[in-house]
């Protein structure tokens, strides 16, 4: 029997903007200890019946009326990054975000890259209990396509390739 490829969870991120990118507000939520990524379809059912064996049970039709896709995290609260989140939360326009599967995660190119597209950032809890770090609640909903963007479609982040020039 094969042995399943997995992902190690400290390999998933969540980004303001695109992995990429080398704009400065592109950031990565690192204080995130869990990050999930859902994708939903609301279908419309219909039963039809079988007009030669009426007594026999229908099947039912089911049509996509629309897809959807959330993304959660929950962790630790970056308190130096409290100005952007906020900004980010109250905006009420949709921004870039990703989810990203970072580049040695999976030894196959078609697994490695990152969901990107524009969200609303809807949800931004904080709490605190004696004795431990404030942890962070955060959701964002998708406003429209999300795109899957392959690692081989992107390159080496601008990171990635400032490490190797150092070694060179």
């Amino acid at each position: 029997m094969a042995t399943p490829i997995i992902l190690p969870a400290y390999r998933v991120r969540v980004w303001r903007g695109i992995p990429t990118g080398a704009a400065p507000d592109n950031y990565v939520m690192c204080g995130l200890v869990t990050s999930g990524l859902q994708q939903t379809k609301q279908t419309n059912t219909a039963i039809i019946p079988d007009c030669d064996f009426p007594e026999l049970a229908s099947s039912v039709k089911r049509t996509v009326i629309s897809k959807d896709v959330t993304m959660s995290g929950e962790g630790y609260y970056e308190p130096d990054l409290r100005t952007e989140i906020q900004e980010a939360f109250d905006s009420q326009v949709s921004e870039v975000w990703s989810f990203e599967f970072a580049e040695d995660t999976v030894p196959t190119a078609e697994s490695i890259g990152y969901y990107t597209g524009l969200w609303h950032f809807t949800t931004f809890g904080l709490a605190a209990a004696q004795g431990e770090y404030v942890r962070s609640e955060m959701a964002w909903e998708a406003d429209g396509p999300i795109e899957w963007v392959p690692v081989v479609a992107v390159g080496l982040r601008t990171r990635d390739r400032e490490l190797i020039e150092q070694v060179a």
